[in-house]
């Protein structure tokens, strides 16, 4: 009797020993995977949402081709299940609109357009899958009703450009 209790003693002091472990291990490599290879994304969108504030077309487009390339590498192989499902919800608008905006430098209310539509998309994305790798923006148009990310917390509009560069304020913090 006195054996089985030990047993069952050993059994729950591992258990605990373990969940303590646990607690204080690092995240998972496939998180860290999952950052870095979201990194040049993210750069090239906020390089994209700083050329539509400035009203750069061209450099915009630019951006949007960047943002395209970085999309159809990414390598889901050691990511979780959940991860590759959230992505595979929103993979093909993010490319449809990653390609508009680089396919038409000179017509910048259409890239815009497909902005607000890779924004709403990018910004679900980031949140399910914490993909920032530092403090990140989520700003507001009210004109526009339109959200997107910023790392900058002063708002400078990619809706309207020099018109409305301002307008607009932060809505909540991705840490």
């Amino acid at each position: 009797m006195k054996f089985q209790l030990v047993i069952i003693g050993l059994f729950f002091l591992t258990g605990s020993i373990s969940a303590q472990e646990k607690s204080k291990m690092p995240a998972s490599p496939a998180a860290a995977d999952l950052k870095a290879q979201f990194a040049p994304i993210l750069s090239a969108y906020y390089d994209l949402k700083d050329a539509l504030a400035a009203d750069n077309g061209k450099a915009a487009a630019k951006s949007g081709k960047s943002l395209d390339t970085a999309l159809q590498n990414l390598e889901t192989k050691t990511w979780t299940i959940k991860q590759r499902n959230v992505y595979q919800d929103v993979a093909k608008k993010l490319e449809t609109d990653a390609e508009h905006i680089g396919d038409n430098a000179d017509k910048m209310g259409h890239q815009r357009e497909h902005f607000e539509s890779l924004s709403t998309n990018l910004i679900a994305l980031t949140k399910a899958l914490k993909i920032n790798t530092e403090t990140t923006y989520v700003q507001y148009c009210p004109m526009k009703k339109a959200a997107w990310l910023s790392t900058d917390k002063a708002v400078r509009n990619p809706y309207y450009g020099k018109q409305m560069l301002t307008c607009g304020s932060v809505t909540e913090t991705l840490k």
